[in-house]
């Protein structure tokens, strides 16, 4: 039965991290690989996406395909070259989050050039940009939480896969709200949001759930980071709300 677990708990991580490629691949391949043959949201529909629009999704691709890379390794028990090319990681995941806070930066003051040449109103272009910034935020120092906790926990194996799986989770967002516009497009508009946050409640609430069969229990580690991650969600809906909302919008 030990050995049954141990295997059912390398694949659960595995399956994971192809899911999380898989959905940040579909969310913005429409707008990245498939421009020209995929009609454009407002805000993108231009002759080419800016530079570091594509640097970021190219650092940010990597990162989730080494994600992939990683829990394969340790699933054929490959530890050392996990560990080695761990360090590799830190220093993508410093290039995302660097590549990140630049575009979170930047945006406002290009929605605002993009408005006016279009003699319309950041509102019109990104419906509820001040939410979607302080959203980048707060994953953005999630993501630094998570990722550091998980090199300070490497030698604690179910806290570490935990907090990288959680990093994994931190920049999905923008994929999944992608990949619900997409199907609102090709069916009704409710399903974007249903759509969108199915996939994040689907897949957070996918790791008690194993925890439960793997562990037969909750491990604390997981308890940990859903609060985290979702109580970060509600904050950055409450910041957006609050008399310092449109700060972000200022930039």
């Amino acid at each position: 039965m030990t050995g049954v677990r141990t295997t059912s708990r390398s694949r659960y991580f595995v399956r994971a991290h192809l899911f999380m490629l898989a959905v940040v691949v579909l969310g913005f391949a429409p707008t990245s690989i498939l421009r020209g043959v995929v009609p454009q949201p407002p805000v993108l529909d231009i002759a080419r996406l800016p530079t570091l629009f594509l640097v970021h999704g190219v650092l940010l691709l990597a990162w989730y395909l080494l994600m992939v890379v990683q829990a394969r390794w340790i699933q054929q028990r490959s530890v050392a070259r996990h560990r080695t090319f761990g360090w590799v990681g830190a220093g993508l995941a410093v290039a995302v989050l660097g590549s990140t806070v630049a575009i979170v930066r930047n945006f406002p003051g290009r929605m605002a050039a993009l408005a006016a040449e279009r003699t319309t109103t950041v509102e019109a272009l990104e419906p509820g940009l001040a939410g979607i910034l302080w959203l980048d935020i707060v994953m953005c120092f999630l993501f630094v939480a998570f990722v550091s906790g998980g090199i300070l926990a490497r030698r604690r194996a179910h806290v570490h896969k935990r907090l990288m799986f959680f990093a994994g989770v931190t920049f999905l967002f923008a994929a999944t709200a992608r990949l619900g516009s997409i199907v609102a497009i090709a069916t009704t508009p409710v399903m974007q949001p249903v759509v969108h946050f199915g996939i994040l409640l689907g897949l957070t609430l996918s790791l008690p759930v194993h925890d439960r069969r793997a562990l037969g229990r909750v491990h604390p580690a997981t308890w940990g980071c859903l609060a985290a991650y979702w109580g970060g969600s509600v904050m950055s809906v409450l910041l957006a709300g609050s008399p310092m909302g449109n700060w972000v919008l200022t930039w």
